[in-house]
Order: C-alpha cells, then sequence, then structure tokens
C-alpha cells in the first residue's frame, strides 16, 4: 500500500468525522465551545485524564521495548485513546448535560476505532 492512499483514507476519515460532527452539532443544537482547547469540566475530570495519560507513559514504552511480550504497540495507544475519550465522554454527560458535548465525544468515540481497525486491516492485507 502506498503512502498516498494512507493519506487518502485518513483525509476521508477526516471528512467523515467533520461530516458526522457538522451533522450532530444541528441535528442536538450542540453549542459551540467558546475556547479554542480542551479544558476538563472539574479538578476530578482534569485528574482522572492526567492518570490515564501517566498510566499510558508508563505502560507504553514496555509495550515498545520488551520484546518478551506478543502484543503490538499500536493497540496500546488505540486502548489510550479510547480509554481517554469514554473517560471523557462520561464526564462530559455527568458534570455539563446541558451542553449537550458527550454526544459529539461520543461520536468520535465510534469513529476513532472504526478508523483504526479500518486502516489496520487495508494496511496488513495490502487492499
Amino acid at each position: 500500500m502506498t503512502f498516498l492512499k494512507l493519506l487518502i483514507m485518513i483525509a476521508v476519515f477526516v471528512w467523515l468525522t467533520w461530516i458526522v460532527d457538522r451533522i450532530l452539532t444541528k441535528k442536538f443544537n450542540i453549542q459551540k465551545r467558546k475556547e479554542r482547547w480542551y479544558r476538563p469540566h472539574n479538578s476530578v475530570h482534569k485528574w482522572g485524564e492526567r492518570t490515564i495519560l501517566l498510566i499510558f507513559v508508563c505502560i507504553y514504552p514496555i509495550l515498545i521495548f520488551y520484546d518478551d511480550l506478543s502484543i503490538n504497540p499500536n493497540y496500546g495507544l488505540f486502548s489510550f485513546l479510547v480509554v481517554l475519550n469514554l473517560f471523557r465522554t462520561i464526564m462530559e454527560w455527568k458534570y455539563d448535560r446541558e451542553s449537550k458535548e458527550y454526544i459529539r465525544t461520543l461520536a468520535s468515540l465510534i469513529l476513532l476505532p472504526a478508523m483504526v481497525v479500518t486502516i489496520e486491516l487495508v494496511v496488513r492485507h495490502h487492499l
């Protein structure tokens, strides 16, 4: 598989994510965030995300450098992103339900694994 095909696949998924985000924003009347970067809703949210990040930073090098493990390091990265987005979705739903931002985060939680699995399958089978 050429690098160009991989870039095209990623671009298609980014475009699809953007389209889904726009549709959800209009359908559920989700307000745009005022901040440019994501901000946690409270200290539980902030420290929860930091803890997840710290666990990832400690475990990921083991997945990369420890040869006896038969685990692909990409699965560690994938798991981190899924757990982080799942935690973020729960925190948004619990502490800021009226903004409905959790709907968009949940959609990205669904689309991210779909993108990763599709790209992994295509790269493995050279379709």
